[in-house]
């Protein structure tokens, strides 16, 4: 199983470059944000459940429309020790809809590498169309669907169709609060709900 996989790191590095760069030029943090949250699994039709932990990085570039960020999962299966780790880099761009304040469309791309304690690692893919939008002065919501599958997809039954809810509360300009939804079927089936804490510069 390799270690240190070859194109997710090649990728990680130049999103981790962009983000040097835009936190060069503004000579600052104030375009870096960042969180954590805890995510529970809840396998269908027999597939397993799981406790998990995401910790996400990211930087706007271009004000407000481009942004990039990676994003690392760990989780264990309950009543196992089977366990897994997600790599992933990420590049999202937003539109604001025209004449309108309060809802965007954005559509997120994103690659990386998926191991399992089972001895398996494989690179895989993914997009997210959807919608964006501002409740209030504090509290947005991200409404998509995203696709997922291996790049191998003969060999590893990796592919999803995945509703996408995200709720934020930012109460201040740096700390918000997030609550997560997702529902998935195909290859992988589970229903996961998440909360977290977020953290912007």
């Amino acid at each position: 199983m390799a270690l240190f996989p070859i194109r997710p790191v090649i990728v990680a590095s130049a999103l981790l470059a962009i983000v040097a760069s835009s936190m060069a030029e503004s000579n600052s943090f104030e375009n870096v944000n960042g969180g954590i949250n805890y995510l529970h699994y809840f396998g269908r039709d027999g597939q397993p459940s799981f406790n998990s932990y995401l910790l996400s990085v990211g930087s706007n570039i271009f004000n407000d429309d481009i942004s990039v960020d990676l994003r690392t999962e760990f989780g264990d299966e309950q009543d196992s020790t089977n366990t897994y780790n997600l790599l992933e880099a990420g590049l999202r761009g937003q539109v604001q809809i025209p004449s309108s304040d309060v809802f965007s469309v954005y559509v997120r791309a994103a690659a990386g590498q998926f191991w399992q304690s089972v001895d398996t690692d494989f690179p895989f893919w993914s997009i997210e169309p959807g919608v964006s939008v501002n409740f209030s002065n504090t509290v947005t919501g991200n409404f998509g669907y995203r696709y997922r599958n291996a790049f191998d997809s003969n060999k590893h039954e990796f592919e999803s169709n995945t509703a996408v809810v995200a709720i934020e509360w930012m109460p201040t300009r740096n700390h918000g609060i997030n609550i997560l939804y997702q529902y998935a079927a195909k290859d992988q089936k589970y229903d996961m709900v998440g909360i977290g804490y977020a953290y912007s510069f």
